[in-house]
């Protein structure tokens, strides 16, 4: 499919998804594959995941390029992968199946002054995965569709030792019954579990101002229901900040 250019600045195309500051802004060209959510949210409104978009940018910002990593497992055709490559950071994107990897390639291919900053791992991550190299990560992200506890126990020794200041990790009951031991394993470990919101959030121009905030204040989840909460999800994306982060 051609590219369809991408611009993160000021309001999305969805009126529900927060604003995302001129300090926040990203901007790239993106080929999708055919079908799927991704494609239809790309080609209709030119955004993937307005909140969690918006929270990704808004770690970057308060990270550290020359020092950290970002971690893309799951990394389909590159909406993450292309954004952190846009903020000057290295990226480790993993990508499984191979149709998917080699879009994912045209992608970074495309950006001449991104390309540098991106490596390809077309594996599958799974129970034979070794532990990744111990670099500082400003964000772990994973969404590989009820796999994401391998992706964790990978990056295990780094989260730690503290090594990892957030997380996006999607929740997905619905493929398997990992996620409640993975929710308390990454909390066990020093960081503290958030929804990320969805359209209609009561404090969706707050989060547009300052998104980890905003999240932090509003969205947490108290380890009482921690448990119960996750038993009855069907597929969710949470955040998980370290807690010495959180003001």
């Amino acid at each position: 499919m051609r590219p369809v250019r991408i611009v993160l600045d000021g309001q999305p195309a969805v009126p529900d998804y927060p604003p995302i500051g001129f300090e926040l802004s990203a901007a790239f060209d993106l080929e999708t594959m055919p079908g799927g959510e991704l494609a239809a949210s790309i080609r209709a409104h030119r955004i993937w995941e307005g909140f969690e978009t918006a929270l990704f940018l808004d770690a970057l910002a308060r990270g550290d390029p020359d020092r950290q990593k970002v971690f893309d497992f799951g990394a389909n055709v590159g909406w993450y992968t292309l954004i952190a490559a846009n903020w000057d950071y290295d990226v480790e994107a993993f990508e499984a199946e191979t149709d998917i990897a080699a879009v994912l390639r045209r992608n970074i291919a495309a950006h001449n002054d991104l390309d540098r900053f991106v490596t390809v791992h077309e594996m599958w991550v799974d129970e034979t995965t070794g532990p990744v190299a111990a670099d500082p990560v400003c964000v772990f992200k994973s969404d590989m569709e009820g796999n994401d506890a391998y992706a964790v126990a990978a990056c295990r020794h780094l989260f730690e030792a503290g090594l990892i200041d957030h997380a996006l990790i999607e929740i997905s009951p619905c493929f398997n019954d990992s996620y409640p031991e993975l929710v308390e394993a990454v909390c066990g470990y020093g960081y503290e579990p958030f929804c990320v919101p969805t359209k209609g959030f009561a404090h969706t121009t707050a989060f547009g101002e300052e998104p980890l905030a905003t999240l932090h204040t509003h969205c947490r989840i108290p380890a009482s229901a921690r448990g119960e909460h996750v038993a009855g999800l069907w597929q969710e994306n949470f955040w998980f900040t370290r807690r010495d982060l959180i003001r």
